[in-house]
C-alpha cells in the first residue's frame, strides 16, 4: 500500500508504472512545487549493492543541468520506499505521440536535435543513460522534449558488465517474448558488453529511424530474432513508407546504426555537429528528395540464413560467431572519420637566465601553439577547440583525460619548447584521451629563425597521425604560407602575444610589433589583421574614441584583404567594423557569413555574428551561432557571457540564470555575469536577491563599471535611491567607466528621462556599440516607447 506522503512529499495520484517501480505525482510541501515521485519496488533492489549502485547513479544523474533532461531532485529512502523525486512534466510521450500521428520531417529533426543536446550534456559529465526510447522521451505542452530516467543512467567510470550479462540472460531466458526495452539495445548491450555513448547513439538511431519510417528497423516477432537482427541484420527497408530523406540525413541515420561501436559516432555531441550542417527540412522542400531506403548489404548472411530453414535458437549461435567477424572486418576497412582535438598551450623553458628573464620569452611556445591551432582548425574532418578555450590550462598541472573529457575531444596535443641562445627543442606528444595512450610523439631540433617551417610540420604530422582524409583544399591550407619571412613571422607571434593580454599597454605594444611584421612584409595580411583587431579593441575597451579607432581598424583589414581575401579572421573583423562605423547590418552579415564559408570552425565569427543576430531579434538564429561557437571553443566566457544575454533577451529567464552560473564555474571572478544574474532577478521582481547579488560583486571588484551601474538600478529598484545617487556619484568622477546604455537606464530608473535620452542620442551619434541593445534589453520597453528613442533605432538600422 502506498502512504499518503513520504518524507515532505504529499501524494496526490498514481501517473504510471515501469519496470522497477511506479510513479506518483506529490506536492513538495517544503518548496511547494509539483514533483513526480518514483517508487521502486522492493524486488528490483534484491541486495544491498544494487540499492547502493542506484542511489550514486540517480546522485551522479542530478548534477545533470539540461533543458532537455527531466531534472532529478532528490533520491532518498523513507521506511520500505526508495524513491527519486523528478520534475513534473506535463504532456505526453514520443512513444504516444508517434502513436497518434506520424511525424513530419521537421518535426523529427527537432526532436532529434532536442534529444541528442540533452544526451551530449550527459556524456559530457561521463554518464550513459541505457535507455534511450520513445517511452523515455517526453513532450511537454510547449514543445520542448525531456529526456527521462536519467536515474537509472550509468556512469562510463563505473560500468559493470556483469548486470548488463544478467540482463542478456534474462532475455534468453523467454523465448518468444520481448523483454523490456530490448528493441532499443545497441549490439554490444544485447551481448552484455561494457556500455558507452555510442550505446546510447545507436539507440537514439532507432528512435530516429522509427519517427521517420513510421516502424522500428529491427524488431521482429521474438526476442531472439530481434536480437539476432540487432546484431547481424541491416534496418528494414521502408520503400513501402514512402519517407522521403535527403541522401545527408540517410548517410547520417547509417553512421547512427552502425554495428561497429568505433564506427559510429562517438558521442551525442559529434552527432549533434552533423546534424545541425544538414539543409534545412523546409529549404529541402523545393528539391528532389529520396526515399529513405536502407537495404541489407549482400554479404554472406543473407545467403547462408533462412527463417524457414534454420532454427531461431541456431541464428542467435551463428549471429554472436558472426559479429566478431564483422567487427574485424569493420575496424580493418574503416572509413577515416570526424575528429576533435585540443591543443594545450606548449610550455617553455631555458637553461639561459637572461632569456627567462625577458618578459616576452613564452612569445615563441604560445606563437606555435596558436599557429598549430589556427592552422588545424580549417581542416574539412577536424574539430579543433579555439585557443581562449585551451589556454585557460596554460601553467597548471595538466590531468590530460580529464581535460579532454572538459573539452569533449577524443585527441589531445601536449608540447614543450626549450630554447638555449637561437637553439630550439621542440617536444610534442599526441594523445588519445578515450583509450588514454600515445598515438605519437616526436622531437624537432631547429633554430629559432625556423619556427615558421617547423609549426607547419608538427601540423602536417599531426593530421597525418589522426588518419584525417583530407581534401584538396585541406592540402592547400596545410602548406600554405601567410609569409615566407621568419623575422616577419616572429614579430606576428610577439605581437599576438601582447594582443592576448588584452590591456591598453599590451594592445599598444602588440601595434609596435604587427607593424614591424608589415615592415619586413608589406604583404603579410595575418599582420594587418592583427593591427584591425588591436584598433577594435582599443574601441571596444574605451582606450581609444570608438570612431578613430574603427576608422584605423577599416584601414588596416582592408590592407588584410587585399593581400588575401581568403582570410576568415579579416572579414570577421570587417564585419565588426561595417557595424561600428555605418550601422551597416547587413554588409556585415555578409561578411559574417563569408568568414564561415571560408572557415566553418572560426570560433570567433560564430560567436560574432550570434552577438549581432541578438541585437537585430533573431534570437533562434543568434542561439544556434552561438551554440556553435560555444562547441569549439568551449570556455570561451565572452561566449558564454553572450549566451546568457541571448536568453535574457529572449526571455527565458531559468535557462538564462542557469547559464550565468555555468559561466562563473568557468571563472568564478568573472564579475559582470553577476550583473546578469542581476537583471534576471530585477525582471522577475526578485529585487533584494538583485541587490545582495551586486553587493558582493561590488565588494570584490569595485572598479568594475558595469557592476557598479547594475548596484545602483538595483538599489533604485529596492527602494534605496540615496544610496543609487551615491553610487552614481561615484560613477561621475573622472576615470570611471561610462557605460552609455547602463547610464540612460539609470537615469530613467531616477526619474530623469530626459537625460536617459540625451546620452542615448550622444551614444549613436559617436557609434557606440552598445546603443544597439536598445532594441531587445527587455529592461528598456519604457524607454523605448519615447519616439525619440524610436528615432535613434530608426537610425541605426534597428527599427522596432
Amino acid at each position: 500500500m502506498i502512504p499518503e506522503a513520504i518524507a515532505h512529499y504529499q501524494i496526490i495520484k498514481k501517473l504510471g508504472a515501469g519496470g522497477m517501480g511506479e510513479v506518483y505525482l506529490a506536492q513538495d510541501t517544503k518548496l511547494d512545487r509539483k514533483v513526480a515521485i518514483k517508487l521502486i519496488r522492493p524486488d528490483s533492489l534484491t541486495n544491498e549493492n544494487l540499492k547502493r549502485r542506484l542511489v550514486r547513479e540517480a546522485q551522479s544523474a542530478a548534477k545533470l543541468d539540461h533543458p532537455n533532461i527531466c531534472a532529478i531532485y532528490d533520491v532518498n529512502e523513507a521506511g520500505a520506499f526508495t524513491f527519486i523525486v523528478m520534475q513534473y512534466l506535463e504532456g505526453e510521450t514520443l512513444a504516444e505521440c508517434m502513436e497518434r500521428e506520424p511525424l513530419n520531417l521537421s518535426t523529427t529533426l527537432t526532436i532529434a536535435e532536442q534529444a541528442a543536446e540533452g544526451l551530449a550534456e550527459a556524456h559530457a559529465h561521463g554518464i550513459v543513460h541505457r535507455d534511450v526510447k520513445p517511452q523515455n522521451m517526453m513532450l511537454t505542452q510547449r514543445g520542448q522534449l525531456k529526456i527521462l530516467d536519467f536515474g537509472l543512467a550509468k556512469q562510463m567510470v563505473s560500468s559493470d558488465s556483469v548486470d548488463d550479462e544478467a540482463s542478456t540472460a534474462m532475455l534468453l531466458s523467454k523465448p518468444g517474448h520481448v523483454i523490456g526495452t530490448m528493441p532499443y539495445m545497441s549490439p554490444e548491450q544485447v551481448q552484455g558488453e561494457p556500455l558507452g555513448p555510442s550505446s546510447d547513439i545507436f539507440s537514439l538511431g532507432i528512435v530516429l529511424y522509427e519517427m521517420l519510417a513510421g516502424k522500428h528497423p529491427f524488431k521482429d516477432q521474438s526476442a531472439a530474432l530481434t536480437m539476432s537482427r540487432i546484431l547481424l541484420g541491416e534496418p528494414t527497408t521502408t520503400e513501402q513508407f514512402k519517407t522521403q530523406v535527403s541522401p545527408a540525413l540517410q548517410t547520417l541515420l547509417e553512421k547512427m546504426l552502425r554495428k561497429d561501436k568505433a564506427a559510429r559516432y562517438q558521442n551525442a555531441q559529434s552527432f549533434l555537429t552533423d546534424l545541425r550542417q544538414l539543409p534545412s527540412p523546409h529549404a529541402a522542400d523545393n528539391t528532389q528528395t529520396e526515399i529513405l531506403d536502407i537495404k541489407p548489404r549482400k554479404n554472406v548472411v543473407n545467403s547462408i540464413f533462412s527463417k524457414s530453414t534454420i532454427s531461431k535458437w541456431a541464428l542467435i549461435a551463428c549471429a554472436l560467431i558472426l559479429v566478431v567477424a564483422v567487427i574485424a572486418i569493420s575496424a580493418y576497412f574503416s572509413i577515416p572519420r570526424s575528429e576533435s582535438l585540443a591543443i594545450l598551450p606548449f610550455t617553455y623553458a631555458s637553461s639561459d637566465p637572461q632569456l627567462m628573464a625577458n618578459s616576452d620569452r613564452e612569445y615563441i611556445s604560445d606563437g606555435m601553439t596558436e599557429s598549430i591551432i589556427n592552422n588545424l582548425s580549417q581542416l574539412t574532418n577536424l574539430k579543433v577547440i579555439a585557443r581562449s578555450s585551451v589556454f585557460r590550462y596554460k601553467g597548471k598541472d595538466l590531468d590530460v583525460q580529464a581535460i579532454g573529457r572538459e573539452l569533449n575531444v577524443r585527441s589531445v596535443v601536449i608540447g614543450r619548447v626549450k630554447q638555449d641562445g637561437d637553439q630550439l627543442r621542440i617536444a610534442v606528444e599526441l594523445m588519445d584521451v578515450q583509450g588514454n595512450r600515445s598515438i605519437w610523439g616526436d622531437t624537432y631540433e631547429r633554430k629559432t629563425g625556423d619556427i615558421l617551417s617547423v609549426q607547419k610540420e608538427i601540423a602536417r604530422n599531426i593530421s597525418e597521425k589522426l588518419r584525417l582524409k583530407l581534401t584538396g583544399a585541406d592540402q592547400t591550407q596545410l602548406t600554405k604560407a601567410y609569409t615566407n619571412n621568419g623575422d616577419a613571422y616572429q614579430a606576428y607571434l610577439k605581437g599576438r602575444y601582447y594582443w592576448n593580454k588584452r590591456t591598453d599597454e599590451g594592445f599598444k605594444r602588440a601595434i609596435v610589433f604587427f607593424q614591424e611584421a608589415i615592415d619586413k612584409d608589406p604583404n603579410y595580411s595575418l599582420a594587418y589583421t592583427g593591427l584591425a583587431d588591436c584598433y577594435t579593441l582599443r574601441s571596444d575597451y574605451g582606450f581609444l574614441p570608438s570612431q578613430e579607432g574603427y576608422a584605423l581598424a577599416k584601414g588596416a583589414v582592408t590592407l588584410a584583404l587585399k593581400y588575401d581575401d581568403s582570410l576568415a579572421e579579416a572579414h570577421t573583423s570587417l564585419a565588426s567594423v561595417k557595424t561600428a562605423t555605418d550601422w551597416d547590418w547587413q554588409g556585415a552579415e555578409n561578411e559574417y557569413r563569408r568568414a564561415i564559408e571560408l572557415n566553418p570552425n572560426y570560433a570567433t565569427a560564430h560567436h560574432w555574428y550570434g552577438a549581432q543576430l541578438i541585437l537585430q531579434g533573431r534570437m533562434d538564429q543568434a542561439l544556434d551561432e552561438l551554440r556553435t561557437a560555444q562547441q569549439l571553443d568551449p570556455l570561451s566566457l565572452g561566449i558564454n557571457k553572450d549566451l546568457a544575454v541571448a536568453l535574457i533577451y529572449a526571455r527565458d529567464y531559468d535557462r538564462a540564470l542557469r547559464q550565468c552560473r555555468k559561466t562563473l564555474e568557468i571563472e568564478p571572478s568573472f564579475w559582470v555575469m553577476s550583473t546578469y544574474m542581476a537583471q534576471i532577478y530585477e525582471l522577475q521582481q526578485k529585487y533584494t536577491e538583485a541587490t545582495a547579488e551586486l553587493e558582493r560583486a561590488h565588494a570584490a571588484a569595485p572598479q568594475d563599471g558595469e557592476v557598479a551601474y547594475g548596484l545602483g538600478q538595483a538599489y533604485v529598484l529596492n527602494g534605496k535611491k540615496n544610496e543609487a545617487l551615491k553610487i552614481l556619484s561615484e560613477l561621475q568622477q573622472p576615470g570611471s567607466a561610462f557605460l552609455p546604455k547602463e547610464a540612460a537606464y539609470l537615469y530613467s530608473l531616477l526619474g530623469e528621462k530626459e537625460q536617459a535620452v540625451a546620452i542615448l542620442q550622444k551614444a549613436a551619434e559617436s557609434h557606440i556599440m552598445s546603443v544597439a541593445e536598445l532594441k531587445m534589453d527587455p529592461r528598456l520597453t519604457e524607454l523605448r516607447k519615447d519616439a525619440r528613442v524610436s528615432e535613434i533605432l530608426r537610425k541605426i538600422g534597428l527599427s522596432q
